[in-house]
């Protein structure tokens, strides 16, 4: 809805298994880094919609990420 209505927005995704928890401390911490960068780094213009999708993984076994351009939305 933020982005629509000209909002820059976050939106954050743990990817679970059915036989696993959720490790919410990793979707937590890469959250708070891609909204910091964004933020410090002014990584785009106008209304922004972030999709981030995180592994349901211990943080020190995320190794990276990997940036791509969605399509328009709407």
């Amino acid at each position: 809805a933020a982005h629509i209505r000209g909002v820059p927005a976050v939106a954050v995704s743990l990817a679970v298994r059915d036989d696993e928890d959720p490790n919410w401390e990793t979707a937590e911490r890469v959250a708070s880094l891609v909204t910091q960068a964004y933020i410090e780094r002014h990584l785009a213009t106008g209304p922004v919609l972030l999709n981030v999708n995180v592994p349901s993984i211990p943080f020190d076994n995320v190794t990276g990420m990997l940036v791509t351009r969605m399509g328009p939305v709407g």
